[in-house]
């Protein structure tokens, strides 16, 4: 059994050690607070996941101490809450007794729980929860080391370089007790179609082990990254739905990652959910003030986390889905006008820049009237959706198709010349003809396209487009087919 928590006490009469300066001596105060409050974190959550796992795994025996376990460490948080709240941390009133009689109970009761479950685990072949055990076993003796320096800080004057003492002390905390944090339980419910893609950025392991676990758990695909420039890489190398994000961490601390990612025109419509052990206002000010989405204070509540995830998530899909109306026909589910002209503006600047040519095709379905007028607006719908289903299976991925409004279609092909556009012409010409059944019905109808080519037909996108239309018309005036636009 470990050690207990030594009780230390000052002397009547001895003289109160000297205060620091009020800015270092704060400075301090957020740290410690912050350092208690992240090893009861683990407690918290690794308790709750193995109170889980246990009935599971119908190891009923275990549930009894896990929860005093999880007890314990509730009234550890509400002790270092009680008497280190934020209030007294920015007037710099030290208030918190970690050498009390109810604080080392607890302590206690958390260390010595989990080192006997530790082996009762153990010895039944359950290595996954004696794995888990022994993460709060480690938790708690982490506690104790930042305890301890506390205690010796609090002998001797609090200078400038006290929090950097602070530091070293709970760096030291629990070397002994250094496990290897792997995500051992799967997630136990089926992901959904489309999980969405969360980044966990935290400089603490267990942290991240604990959010990767819990969001494997709600069927999320998990990213890690252990600290601010790390996330910045992973951020721009790869798409992602929800960011969570520490405060405190080496290299670019919370605050720099977040204003950064709301900086960057490719990265500030990711959410971001602020999850810190600070539960000071300025700092949730700061975070909203920078763009985060949200701001939740651990230990936190893992409904409420779930809440929030989801909450963030449906909004981020509902802005997705709005900004893909505007730039989208609704009945193809093409680009739009809108979209065409953006995506042709930035397919001529990468022709400019590297010399290479760019076909433009505008097109326009044979008869199409007729099918409207003599089979109903719905079959002719139903046409429309076939043809750009068609179209884009003939096509490359690097071209673009989008429908311009009733029967009228324009394609860019990037790298075209006239060779490779009077092809993709012909090729897209013959899928648009074969026959269509439609309302049991079968329905062949044809296509005029037009051809206009950068640079030799025009410089700009409008000028391409109004060359493409000119074309298409002189390909419908000879019958159907394709014709290439006259040179200027």
């Amino acid at each position: 059994m470990p050690d207990s928590v030594q009780e230390h006490r000052v002397p009547e009469g001895a003289p109160e050690p000297p205060r620091a300066p009020p800015r270092a001596r704060r400075d301090l105060l957020r740290a410690l607070r912050h350092d208690l409050r992240t090893p009861i974190n683990h407690i918290l959550g690794y308790s709750e996941l193995l109170l889980d796992a246990a009935e599971e795994l119908g190891e009923a025996a275990f549930i009894p101490s896990i929860q005093k376990i999880q007890t314990a460490g509730q009234a550890l948080l509400a002790h270092v809450d009680r008497f280190l709240d934020a209030s007294r941390v920015q007037t710099g009133a030290l208030e918190l007794d970690p050498a009390s009689y109810e604080f080392r109970t607890q302590l206690n009761a958390v260390i010595g729980y989990s080192d006997m479950l530790h082996e009762e685990a153990g010895e039944l072949g359950h290595a996954d929860l004696a794995a888990d055990f022994r993460k709060i076993h480690a938790a708690g003796n982490h506690l104790l080391g930042v305890v301890n320096a506390f205690i010796e800080l609090s002998k001797a004057e609090v200078a400038p370089g006290a929090e950097a003492a602070l530091a070293s002390g709970r760096a030291g905390a629990g070397q002994d007790e250094a496990v290897d944090l792997r995500p051992e339980m799967e997630a136990r419910s089926g992901p959904p179609a489309e999980p969405a893609s969360v980044l966990v950025v935290d400089d603490n392991e267990i942290n991240r082990d604990l959010l990767a676990r819990r969001l494997e758990r709600l069927g999320c695909r998990v990213a890690l990254a252990e600290h601010g420039r790390a996330a910045l890489e992973r951020l721009r190398a790869e798409p992602f739905d929800l960011v969570l994000l520490d405060i405190l961490m080496p290299e670019l601390n919370g605050y720099q990652v977040l204003a950064r990612v709301k900086s960057d025109p490719s990265l500030r419509h990711i959410p971001v959910i602020v999850l810190s052990a600070m539960d000071e206002v300025e700092s949730i000010v700061r975070c909203i003030e920078l763009g985060a989405e949200d701001y939740l204070v651990s230990p936190f509540n893992p409904v409420l986390l779930k809440a929030r995830i989801g909450a963030c998530l449906d909004r981020k899909r509902m802005h997705e889905a709005l900004a893909r109306q505007a730039l989208h026909d609704a009945l193809t589910g093409l680009p739009n006008r809108t979209l065409l002209y953006d995506r042709l503006r930035q397919a001529l600047l990468a022709a400019r820049r590297e010399q290479t040519p760019l076909a433009l095709l505008w097109l326009d379905l044979d008869h199409f009237k007729e099918v409207n007028d003599t089979l109903g607006h719905q079959v002719g719908d139903a046409l429309l959706q076939q043809v750009g289903q068609r179209l884009e299976r003939a096509l490359r991925a690097s071209d673009t198709v989008a429908r311009l409004g009733g029967d009228e279609f324009a394609v860019i092909l990037p790298g075209a010349d006239l060779a490779g556009a009077t092809l993709a012409a012909a090729k897209l010409l013959q899928a648009l003809e074969e026959p269509y059944v439609l309302d049991a019905r079968r329905v062949e109808i044809g296509a005029s396209f037009g051809i206009a080519l950068y640079p030799e037909h025009a410089q700009d996108g409008e000028s391409l487009l109004r060359r493409a239309d000119d074309a298409m018309y002189a390909a419908k005036r000879a019958g159907g087919g394709y014709a290439v636009c006259a040179p200027a």
